[in-house]
Formats: C-alpha cells, structure tokens, sequence
C-alpha cells in the first residue's frame, strides 16, 4: 500500500473507524477491548506476527533467504499459516481458512474474498498503521555545534547522552506504561475514561506529549542562551507542538 495511500486515511484512523482493505474490514480495537476481551498477552503475541520478518524467522539457519518472502513462509510452514489465520480470525470479523491455492479464504454474504500474496503487503501495511506498529526512528535532536560556550557543549552532550540511552532502552516502554504516562498528565485522560481510545488514537496523544515537551525545552534552552540561534539551521516551525506528528 503506497504511502499517500496511507495518508488519505488519516482521518479516519483518528476518528478510531474500522477501515476496509478490498472487500476485508479492519477491525480497530479499542483499549477497552484489548484488556478485557482480546487480553494483552494474546494482543502482543498477534501484534509479533505483524512485525515479523524473514531475517528474524531464519537467523540461526543456513538457507538462503535473499529471495525468500514472508508470504512464501506463512504458506509453507504450518506454525506461521496456523498464526496467520489466527490474525486474520481476531483482526477481522471473518473465519480463515488456508486455499488450495497459495491462498487465504473466507465468504461473506455469500461472496468468496481471498487474501493472495499481491494483497498480503498491502493488508499488513495498512494494519501496521493502524495499530502504530512500525514508528520510525528519530533523529538525534542535539547539534554541538549549537553550542554558545564550552559549559553548554558540555550539558549538550549530556543530554545527547541521555537521549542516547533512553532510545537503547525504548523496549521498556509497554503499552501499560504508556497508558499510565498519559494520564499522569493534565489532558483529560484517566484510568476510568482512556478505554475508549483505539491504539492509534493513544499513541497519538503519546506522541504528542513528546513533542510538546521537547518543544519546550528546545525554546527554554535557546532563551537561557545554551543554543546559538545565529549559527543553527533550526526553523522553530519545524519543532513547533503543532506540527503534524508522523506516527
């Protein structure tokens, strides 16, 4: 699914709808409905196939894998079809099956709607969107040569160097302490109305919360004089807590 495709879905995936892909509708779960009726064990397991790739299935093997999709591999080896039709079973409101044509199959009010591997990247692209499974990396925001003084190089490096750290220890953010985080701050949420949230909506207030605050401190150091605004390319429209967030 081409990536202006993706765009012009945008509103709907912050409006929190179900979206349909070829005759196939999305199901978008909401918060509520992870924790209580999918369960967030069975929500991670299912959320790994969607990020899955053929290097991480055969990276203690021998076999060539250059050539090798992620298709050919949920059709040939049973454990991957079985999660496959367990994926579509719970993302769906349709029952799978495996086709005797390299295929996945189901029927809808009498029509017979296949999953082929022409549509198999575009279905995955679009759910990885929709669930946020695929956020792409930020680059580092701390210039030295910002600097105004050997003091603020040297705090600029420390805060590189928390920065640093904190992006090697991203896996221990979970959807738990996300959740938590958000309602800790003064925006409306708590623990008794954030389950209605869909994941891209929550993850859109996350995201939010991040850019809010290193707008702030982007300014607040530029004002103290730790960043030299004459030999910086910084366009502050460009840090602003209004821009669009890429999620």
């Amino acid at each position: 699914m081409k990536e202006a495709e993706l765009e012009k879905l945008k509103g709907l995936f912050m409006l929190g709808e179900d979206i349909e892909y070829q005759d196939i509708v999305i199901r978008n779960y909401e918060l509520g409905e992870i924790f209580k009726d999918l369960k967030l064990d069975k929500y991670n397991y299912l959320l790994s196939f969607a990020v899955l790739d053929v290097k991480d299935i055969f990276k203690d093997s021998k076999i060539n894998i250059d050539k090798l999709k992620k298709y050919d591999v949920i059709c040939d080896i049973p454990e991957f079809n079985n999660w496959f039709i367990e994926f579509l079973n719970t993302f769906t409101y349709l029952k799978w099956e495996f086709g005797k044509f390299r295929d996945f199959v189901t029927y809808s009010d009498g029509k017979r709607i296949r999953i082929t591997e022409d549509k198999f990247d575009g279905f995955m692209e679009l759910f990885k969107k929709m669930y946020c499974v695929n956020r792409s990396k930020t680059e580092e925001k701390y210039d030295l040569s910002w600097a105004t003084s050997d003091k603020a190089r040297e705090m600029m490096e420390e805060f590189a160097e928390d920065e640093r750290k904190q992006n090697a220890s991203k896996s221990k953010i979970t959807l738990n302490g996300i959740i938590n985080g958000i309602c800790s701050e003064s925006n409306g949420y708590t623990l008794l109305n954030i389950w209605n949230l869909t994941m891209y909506q929550l993850m859109s207030q996350y995201y939010s919360i991040e850019q809010n605050k290193n707008y702030g401190f982007v300014m607040s150091s530029i004002y103290n004089g730790v960043y030299d605004t004459t030999k910086n390319k910084l366009n502050i429209e460009d840090i602003h807590w209004a821009c669009e967030i890429k999620i």
